[in-house]
């Protein structure tokens, strides 16, 4: 059990936010509404976290708060508050830093017709729910208590599905705990990375579409997927650092590393 022992309203819109952020998109029906009471939101954030999975990242804070209200967590929750915060090993931030960085979104689309055709053919609950976690979809209890809504639901997000596609899971490496309470990752020394790639293509020198390409191209040679759109945000993230600091000089739009 949590110290706390109770928690304010303040507290569970906050983690109601936090919540929303990670299981559903804007305009997503299942959004917990934050301008609840206290006893709504509490049952809406128990319900809600039924859907957590191993690999979402949750604030050390909204963790807290869930098992203080003894929401139902993931078993890497239950344990060690924020011990599943995981980061990209490419770009060296998580997900959730990436996004506000606003980090170009990989997505793959999606043939759902069989799916759909399924969804809205199915006479009970536990059928959807079986066609929605095969596709990845989750669906908050309320949901199902209702097998018209449930369906509505489920047939709603197949389909966008097939339309908008859904982002690439990317590899990563757990954070380990150093020693002070610091976190580091796990990254295999001879790995070569987006950023190796980035300086070496910088160090040959050109345009920014020049050295995006070849930061690609090298990447690929080491064994890398190709993506011009991440190598693009890399240097994007820090090509202003660098010429703060000196290491790159810009002039007419072309770019050149100092030795």
């Amino acid at each position: 059990m949590s110290e706390k022992e109770t928690v304010t309203r303040g507290e569970l819109v906050k983690a109601a936010k936090e919540l929303n952020d990670v299981l559903f998109e804007e305009g997503d029906k299942q959004r917990i509404d934050v301008k609840a009471n206290a006893k709504v939101l509490d049952q809406k954030l128990r319900e809600a976290s039924t859907l957590l999975a191993d690999d979402d990242e949750m604030s050390e804070e909204t963790i807290a708060t869930l098992k203080t209200i003894g929401a139902d967590l993931p078993e890497s929750m239950g344990g060690t508050a924020g011990g599943t915060e995981e980061e990209n090993e490419e770009t060296g931030m998580t997900d959730a830093e990436e996004r506000e960085q606003g980090e170009p979104v990989e997505t793959e689309k999606i043939d759902t017709t069989a799916q759909v055709k399924s969804a809205k053919a199915a006479k009970k609950v536990p059928e959807l729910q079986a066609i929605a976690k095969s596709m990845g979809v989750r669906i908050a209890p309320p949901f199902l208590k209702d097998l018209k809504k449930c369906r509505d639901y489920v047939v709603e997000k197949l389909q966008k599905l097939a339309t908008e596609g859904r982002p690439v899971k990317k590899e990563k490496v757990k954070k380990e705990k150093k020693t002070g309470g610091k976190r580091g990752r796990r990254l295999d020394a001879n790995a070569y990375t987006r950023s190796h790639a980035l300086v070496d293509a910088l160090k040959k020198g050109g345009t920014r579409d020049d050295i995006v390409k070849y930061s690609d191209e090298l990447f690929v040679e080491k064994g890398g997927k190709s993506n011009t759109n991440v190598a693009n945000y890399m240097f994007g993230y820090v090509y202003n650092t660098l010429l703060i600091i000196g290491q790159i000089s810009e002039a007419d739009g072309v770019f050149s590393w100092n030795d």
